[in-house]
């Protein structure tokens, strides 16, 4: 049932249990490790020794002292550049500088010591290595010095993730190794920043404030859960023993000058809605929109060697202001209208080093972003409005804060025991300012009805008019909140070998209170129109038909996971390291009206194992050779509770429109007559939202198993030189188990309802929803496919780390994705991020094609070949220039028509074949003045401004069908082409005009590569 959280209480009581434990919260890696052992010039260990870590990313110094065995070890560093050094009474001070630790690191390395009346110091020169030969994730590591060198797409650090190899850019976000973008676990400084609603990236984190950010795309251990995709963790910076920081400004312009040419656009006339044109929009060029950025960071020492601080500050204001002429109201000439859109985020960081084996870690961000006032929409021209010329467009806006806040403590307990716990909190809500919304009946249309016989001219308006200034719809709270606790323990013990044994528990509380909706009827207008029902009637009124909808989410809930993991990293000789371990959960997802049931999933039903090795082939990290199996959940997202156990309303009315006098066309409420008050013939409604979770009609399948996917590894790395490797991935990844909302249309008694079933397509009560129903013909339905998606790949990396100041990294996949589902998000259509809720499987009829067979083949973000490199070389003077360039196959493209309100494919799979290779060129040039205190930066994006088609219309039709069973389960498949003729017959419209029209865009593009902008910048360091 529906339970409320205290986020208050609880982060109260969690923080005081991490403090009265005084453990630190790193269930998730938050720096890198180094061990090694030190030993005397005869080569035997030694015991005692003193081994300090000192880095300009660390504050202090970090100290360990060698066990009987002469074994040193650092758990836990922050990620940067180091030097070690070892200190013993009767032997020489032993250093070794220009260690790098990267976040999930694990670097050997061995110190040797001389006897003091051989040598003063000793300062070892050799370079450490740059494979790590104890891990068989594939892991990419961004580094802060390189974020500052290379050009971006953007200012969140989301942007720099497409520069690593296995990434791309989708609809549902970022995807990794083929998976959807809603799929992957976001982790900032040791908290889950996962959206619990989309299970996107939920966090902004400018790059300017980053240490380090890791992309973890396979072989990652059993301590990560909620990932079908990646793991992408970021660490923010902290102070240090002296005062550093920078002040700068960003700044870019939609209009300037040099930037590329804007792209077309396509549409039909909003007045005749018939004539197809494809114009270019002169919005942007007539509207100013500059974006301006103030940001700022500071950090030091509070107390030295003891106590550091660290504060950031990114201020962004983009102001837009718009000259429009009203076609409703010319005589009152050209009017301006001005809004805006702000954010300001302060993030800050407390470091302490209690003892030398206590640390402490406090970090936050505070964020308040606001909008007011919008601008009307324009017509091609730049100028020209269709709009209402009395909506209320200075009444509108929103306020947006977001809070985040983790607590870390690093306890090593003993040389061979380490202990973490992190407690973190973050909240974000979403209101509309008070007067933006009016509590009124509104009028819309959908449809212009101007030059239509019988209508007054003066209620004569074109598609997307509307009666009211404002909207009758308004958010008064969605306020989602996220409290997470997790505890771990790492033991390092010598048995047959060395182990490192971690096992940890990981609990979260996410909640959900939302009040967004409509407060009155909305009344769309379909003028001239016909209502296709779904038992394949066509009917209409004098003037068409409208819609009454008075739709909104409401609820209070909270729900919780909580994950136990344990898992060894084992080293039984000198060169072979097998991590195997096993992770599982519980899960509860919670209804949104009190007495419903709850979704849940127990400890049982997600035991995923991981099981991988990592071979030092030479003994001198050199050749690396590794491979990995394992299982992996989806923790689910509370979109589908949303949706479906209660949260969301959403019924549509349909009545014939009768007279051409709209404004008399009003509803007392959204409903079936006589309550609604609403004129005009009742045609019946479609609920969207019937609840699956009901006490008496429960339709959540008890043999649902939760959502899976596996993954099967293979690769090699190999160290050219001390600054260069190369390496080779081979990754098979399945989708064994998917959780969907599987949709069935009934009609009783003049209503149209969407009735879903929550299940694993394919299996348990959803292996054939029709079975209860037969075909005319007497025939079975066909039964539904279980949902797949197969991705293979082959990667090339080269790596060359930032030395003499100058770097590159280069990486190449050949891939290989097919299957009948995109995963959690649906990448055909416009559900991207719509988690276990997409259309994918609503109706049987999506599953097969007009030719009779199961729709599986490549899918749209099936991108056989992607090359990325990027470069960058700093000039003696202070110049640097960075190049980012990337290439791959263009996305392919499907036929499909809609089928009761759902699209279906009309042929395979890619029949439309592929739109053009996308290739663009980033470029950032920039220079150092005044000792390198001042810099000067211009970033540009897409430099040859190369334009690729990215999107062709992939419907013949503009207009649903309804193709009955008969005809479309006949065997063999049905003649589309006979069945448009035999429908415009049976409509009187052998023309296609009103009732079925052909697409005039179809397979024409319909979407291009951005345009080439700038963004410049600058700032000041002291």
């Amino acid at each position: 049932m529906s339970r409320t959280l205290s986020p208050r209480r609880t982060l109260g009581i969690l923080m005081g249990l991490t403090l009265l434990l005084a453990i630190p919260a790193r269930a998730q890696e938050q720096g890198g490790g180094i061990q090694g052992v030190v030993r005397d010039s005869s080569k035997a260990a030694l015991p005692g020794v003193t081994v300090e870590a000192r880095s300009p990313s660390m504050p202090g110094v970090a100290t360990t002292v060698t066990d009987r065995e002469g074994v040193y070890r650092f758990p836990v560093l922050v990620p940067g550049t180091y030097e070690l050094t070892a200190l013993l009474q009767g032997f020489a001070p032993a250093k070794m500088p220009n260690i790098v630790v990267r976040l999930g690191s694990a670097f050997r390395i061995d110190i040797a010591m001389e006897l003091a009346q051989f040598a003063e110091t000793i300062k070892v020169t050799a370079e450490p290595p740059i494979i790590d030969v104890r891990q068989n994730a594939a892991i990419s590591t961004i580094p802060a010095l390189t974020l500052e060198l290379l050009p971006a797409s953007g200012r969140d650090f989301t942007a720099a993730l497409t520069t690593t190899a296995g990434v791309r850019t989708v609809d549902s976000g970022v995807s990794l190794d083929g998976a959807s973008g809603l799929e992957n676990h976001y982790i900032v400084d040791g908290l889950k920043t996962t959206a619990t609603i989309t299970g996107q990236s939920a966090q902004l984190i400018r790059m300017d404030f980053v240490e380090e950010i890791q992309v973890k795309s396979s072989g990652y251990n059993a301590e990560y859960g909620a990932s079908m995709g990646g793991v992408i963790n970021v660490i923010t910076k902290s102070g240090g023993d002296t005062f550093r920081g920078f002040l700068g400004t960003y700044f870019s312009d939609p209009n300037f000058r040099w930037n590329g040419a804007t792209r077309p656009s396509t549409r039909y006339s909003p007045i005749d809605d018939v004539t197809p044109e494809r114009y270019i929009n002169l919005t942007t060029e007539k509207t100013r929109s500059p974006a301006f950025e103030w940001l700022g960071d500071l950090g030091g020492p509070i107390i030295k060697n003891r106590l550091w601080f660290y504060l950031s500050n990114a201020t962004t204001y983009n102001p837009d202001e718009r000259t429009v002429l009203f076609s409703q109201a010319v005589a009152q000439g050209l009017q301006t209208f001005n809004s805006y859109a702000s954010n300001v985020r302060t993030g800050y960081t407390l470091t302490g080093a209690i003892t030398n084996s206590l640390r402490a870690r406090m970090t936050g961000e505070f964020e308040r972003a606001a909008s007011r006032r919008t601008l009307p929409a324009l017509q091609p021209d730049g100028v020209t409005s269709l709009a209402n010329p009395n909506t209320r467009y200075d009444l509108t806006g929103s306020n947006s804060p977001v809070n985040l806040v983790t607590m870390n403590l690093d306890y090593v307990a003993t040389p061979h025991l380490f202990v973490n716990s992190k407690v973190g909190y973050r909240g974000s809500n979403t209101s509309t300012v008070e007067g933006a919304y009016l509590p009124q009946l509104r009028h819309t249309f959908g449809r212009s009805n101007i030059g239509l016989a019988g209508v007054p001219a003066d209620l004569q308006f074109p598609n997307g008019y509307t009666s009211t200034p404002l909207s009758n719809s308004g958010t008064v709270r969605d306020h989602q909140t996220r409290i997470a606790w997790d505890l771990s323990a790492t033991s390092y013990r010598s048995w047959k070998g060395q182990h490192a044994l971690k096992a940890g528990l990981n609990t979260e509380w996410v909640g959900d209170d939302i009040f967004t909706g409509a407060t009155a009827p909305n009344i769309t207008l379909q003028w001239d129109r016909v209502f296709n029902t779904p038992d394949a009637r066509a009917v209409r009124g004098a003037y068409g038909y409208y819609s009454v909808t008075q739709n909104g989410t409401y609820g209070k809930v909270s729900g919780n996971n909580i994950g136990m993991f344990v898992q060894d990293s084992w080293t039984p000789g000198t060169r072979l390291t097998i991590n195997a371990g096993v992770r599982t959960e519980r899960e509860l997802i919670p209804s949104y009206i009190a007495g419903n049931t709850d979704l849940k999933f127990a400890f049982l039903d997600k035991v995923a194992p991981r099981l991988g090795f990592a071979w030092d082939v030479t003994g001198n990290a050199h050749w690396k050779v590794y491979g990995s199996y394992g299982s992996f959940y989806d923790i689910m997202k509370l979109r589908i509770a949303r949706y479906h156990f209660g949260g969301e309303v959403s019924k549509t009315y349909y009545y014939s429109l009768d007279t051409p006098n709209w404004p008399t066309v009003t509803c007392a409420a959204a409903g079936p007559p006589p309550e609604s008050g609403c004129p005009g013939t009742y045609f019946g409604y479609i609920d969207n939202h019937v609840p699956v979770n009901g006490l008496e009609d429960n339709r959540l399948d008890p043999a649902m198993k939760p959502s899976r996917t596996r993954e099967y590894v293979v690769g090699l790395d190999h160290e050219l030189n001390t600054r260069t490797s190369v390496g080779i991935r081979y990754v098979h990844k399945p989708l064994s188990q998917l959780v969907e909302d599987v949709g069935r249309l009934t009609y009783k008694d003049g209503a149209q309802l969407w009735i879903y079933t929550i299940c694993n397509p394919g299996a348990g009560v959803c292996a054939n929803p029709e079975s209860d129903l037969t075909l005319p013909n007497g025939g079975a339905y066909p039964p539904q496919p279980r949902a797949a998606r197969d991705y293979d790949a082959v990667e090339l990396r080269f790596a060359r780390r930032l030395s003499r100041d100058f770097f590159v990294n280069a990486n190449y996949t050949w891939s290989y994705l097919r299957g009948n589902s995109s995963g959690l998000g649906n990448e055909d259509i416009g559900e991207a991020t719509l988690p276990s809720l997409t259309s994918q499987f609503d109706l049987i009829y999506m599953a097969y094609n007009s030719r009779g067979r199961e729709v599986n083949g490549r899918l749209p973000n099936d991108s056989p070949h992607v090359f990325k490199v990027q470069g960058g070389y700093t000039l003696p003077w202070g110049t640097s220039l960075a190049v980012d360039y990337s290439t791959q196959s263009g996305e392919l493209e499907s036929t499909t028509i809609q089928q009761q309100g759902r699209y279906t494919f009309l042929f395979d799979r890619g029949d439309l074949g592929r739109v053009n290779a996308l290739s663009r060129v980033n470029l950032k040039l920039q220079h150092d003045f005044w000792h390198k205190r001042i810099n000067v930066a211009a970033d540009v994006r897409n430099v040859f401004d190369q334009m690729a088609v990215t999107d062709i219309e992939h419907q013949p039709y503009r207009d649903g069908f309804t193709i009955p069973d008969g005809v479309y389960f006949a065997a063999g498949g049905y003649d589309i082409n006979a069945y448009v003729q035999q429908f415009r017959a049976l409509a009187n419209d052998p023309q296609g005009v009103r009732n079925l029209r052909d697409s005039a865009f179809y397979k024409q593009p319909i979407g291009w590569q951005g345009r080439r902008t700038f963004q410049f910048s600058a700032r000041y360091r002291f």
